[in-house]
């Protein structure tokens, strides 16, 4: 990671000496390995060599940072703080970010990323005026709710999790660096590296979330901003509840859709607005108008919320309680049916059940027909009589119905056509399509069972467009 002295770095590396102290089992640091990682995937990512500085050599020594280090950061093109206990206690760490701020200016924020190692409060990282940077966490809540970081004492490769963030942070520092090379050294790039929204681009409020929520909060964000989809964010940390709303409705201003994620942590009160500030982001949403959607996770019992505020938010009408990555296609399906979306009443509706196993199939298809045809998904949490209610409602009104034959038994889809035909004498006329989706695995039988205008699509390897080509025309031409 050495470099001759007048030539310029990709990144920047700020971080505590005591957070690359290798531990017993490891060669190296943390910091280091994450460091050569990074290294190697930004050059693979942008296609020549992409050289990242960081302090091996304790150049800082014990009490400031050194002029020579004062020049690296100077030459540097974005800058990579590892967040952590030890680096809110350095103050040549606090010094560097510094620098580096006053060396870009006003746009450092869209050329700062943050690993945090540590869960670091809200509070704590907005005193640092870090909360509008791309962040990227690379610890997580056991099911203990302990924390654990990934990567510890050194990543292993079957820890997916460890590279998967690391890849993420490469993704969004090559934008970072492309569009400032692009731009011949001039800012030209939003949060977290993401190209800068052009005139009539979408754009999405991105709600303040609960601490258990910050993941799949940046997920969202970074999948957005990859999608070439504008995110705003607003802070409520040192806002009074009427600085927090003005706040809002100025990001609410020409944005196109509102996005709140739910848990059943009820989120932080403020001192004026004591129903806390998830509820204040949703009502101030409601009264201005914006298109909402909400997502909590389909595992979550609501019964057991106890806060009566936060149960209601969880039942709103736009939540979605969906597996995550089907509601991040969600967002963006509402983004682009924005100017149709009052016509899919109109358009074919095909029930896609399948069974829990078998969730991310029924998933590809409901994405696949997604922009062609209304979709519904089975319920995945709730008793068992909104269950059953729920599927008896999708077979009795559905214009075409699908099911999915993969990791499930042959049992469980034998029933459910069963069920679809004892309700199909019931409905007022006849689905466009009844089908079943041979998605298992080669050494799995036939299902073996049939009913009249049943079709039986072979997916065994893969979900195919010829297949769901054949799905979109059969519901668009007439009955099966």
């Amino acid at each position: 990671m050495a470099n001759e002295d007048g030539d310029r770095y990709s990144v920047f590396v700020s971080y505590a000496h005591i957070d690359n102290l290798p531990l017993p089992g490891a060669d190296t640091g943390w910091v280091s390995c994450l460091s050569e990682c990074l290294e190697k995937r930004l050059t693979q990512r942008m296609g020549v060599e992409s050289r990242i500085w960081f302090d091996e050599y304790e150049l800082r020594g014990n009490h400031a940072v050194t002029p020579e280090i004062e020049a690296k950061v100077a030459r540097s093109e974005t800058f990579v703080a590892v967040l952590s206990p030890g680096y809110l206690n350095s103050t040549w760490c606090r010094r560097e970010l510094e620098i580096f701020r006053e060396q870009v200016g006003e746009v450092s924020s869209k050329r700062i990323f943050v690993v945090e190692i540590d869960n670091i409060d809200r509070q704590t990282r907005h005193d640092l005026s870090i909360g509008d940077v791309g962040e990227y966490p690379f610890w997580f809540w056991d099911r203990n709710k302990r924390m654990k970081q990934f990567g510890i004492p050194a990543p292993r490769k079957e820890e997916g999790e460890y590279y998967s963030r690391v890849f993420e942070l490469a993704e969004d520092v090559a934008s970072a660096l492309q569009e400032f090379h692009r731009s011949g050294g001039a800012s030209g790039t939003s949060k977290a590296g993401a190209p800068d929204r052009q005139d009539g681009g979408k754009s999405v409020v991105l709600a303040e979330v609960t601490h258990d929520l910050e993941v799949e909060r940046e997920q969202l964000r970074r999948y957005l901003e990859q999608a070439d989809v504008g995110v705003r964010t607003c802070s409520s940390l040192g806002l009074t509840a009427d600085e927090y709303e003005a706040a809002l409705v100025s990001n609410f201003d020409g944005a196109d859709l509102f996005v709140q994620l739910l848990s059943r942590v009820v989120s932080m009160e403020q001192p004026d607005a004591p129903q806390g500030y998830a509820a204040l982001q949703e009502a101030c949403a409601r009264e201005n108008g914006i298109r909402t959607l909400h997502w909590r996770d389909p595992e979550l019992d609501i019964s057991g919320v106890d806060d009566m505020i936060q149960s209601r938010l969880l039942q709103l009408p736009s939540v979605h309680a969906v597996p995550f990555e089907t509601f991040k296609r969600a967002v963006i399906q509402e983004l682009d049916d924005a100017e149709s979306i009052e016509l899919m009443d109109n358009a074919p509706s095909i029930f896609i059940n399948a069974e829990r196993r078998d969730l991310l199939i029924a998933e590809q298809i409901y994405s696949d027909v997604g922009n062609r045809l209304t979709a519904a998904l089975p319920l995945t949490s709730g008793t068992s009589e909104e269950l059953r209610s729920h599927l008896e409602h999708n077979i009795m009104c559905c214009d075409g119905l699908v099911v999915v034959y993969g990791n499930g038994t042959e049992r469980w889809v034998q029933e459910q056509l069963r069920l679809y035909n004892k309700y199909a004498r019931r409905r007022e006329k006849p689905v466009k399509l009844l089908a079943v989706v041979d998605a298992a695995p080669e050494d799995t039988p036939d299902l073996g069972f049939s009913l009249p205008g049943m079709r039986v699509f072979k997916c065994r390897d893969g979900i195919d467009s010829e297949t769901i080509n054949t799905i979109c025309g059969q519901m668009n031409g007439g009955a099966a």
